[in-house]
This record gives C-alpha cells, structure tokens and sequence, in this order.
C-alpha cells in the first residue's frame, strides 16, 4: 500500500515527514532496526543477531508496496530517518476485520520519533 506523504509538526517545532517505505529505504532501515534492537530488550533480536543484507530488506519493501492491506511507513526529520512503522494483514478472518484509518499521531521519546497509527473497527451492516 502506498502512503502519500504527509508533513506533521513535533513538538519541539521540527518537521517530520510520514510516507511510504522505499526501496532506497533499505539501508536506513537495516541501520535502524539495529539502533532499536539495541536500546529495548523487548525486540527478539539483538543488533548483533540482524543479519538482514539490503537485498532482502528491498524485496521485503517491495512486496510491502505491492499489497494492498500492508504498509510501512517512515518517518523523516530534516532528511534523516527517524522511525517506522509497519502493519500487516493477518488474513480474512472476521475476528480481523477491516479496519479503517482514524489518526496518525507521532511523539517524541528520548531518542526517536515514534508513531502511533490508531485504527478503528470498521462497523458492521446488520444482516436483516
């Protein structure tokens, strides 16, 4: 799924810049996954274990792109990559519904930005 870009403000003034993954991304995107690996324990990996090579984060990417119910967002401040954020389907069980875009809010931790994409269940029509 594509993301057009949208500029939001932070809270201390700065610029940030929400779009769509690319591609180019994949570097940037390998360099951060080991930067938060190694500030929470909370992740499966350590920055050590990430063996990802940009090859395989570029056809990830690009099958992110391709499908419909999937989206990985970046976030830029001034040019430099400051956080992601990907969701993905789970299939088509009713348990997982659709659900529809309501907000996308971005607040500032001690190092990164982090955004939050809050979603809403779609309603269902009652079967009459």
């Amino acid at each position: 799924m594509i993301y057009e870009p949208r500029e939001i403000t932070c809270r201390d003034g700065r610029s940030c810049i929400l779009r769509s993954a690319a591609v180019t991304d994949a570097n940037d995107l390998i360099r951060y996954l080991k930067v938060t690996a190694g500030e929470t324990p909370f992740l499966i990996r350590e920055p050590d274990e990430i063996s990802l090579t940009p090859e395989q984060e570029e056809h990830f990417i690009e099958g992110i792109v391709k499908e419909p119910r999937e989206l990985m967002l970046i976030g830029t401040v001034a040019g430099e990559h400051v956080g992601n954020c990907s969701l993905m389907s789970l299939g088509n069980y009713e348990r997982y519904a659709p659900v529809s875009y309501t907000h996308l809010r971005a607040h500032e931790t001690g190092r990164n930005l982090v955004c939050r994409l809050l979603l809403e269940k779609k309603k269902k029509k009652k079967k009459q």
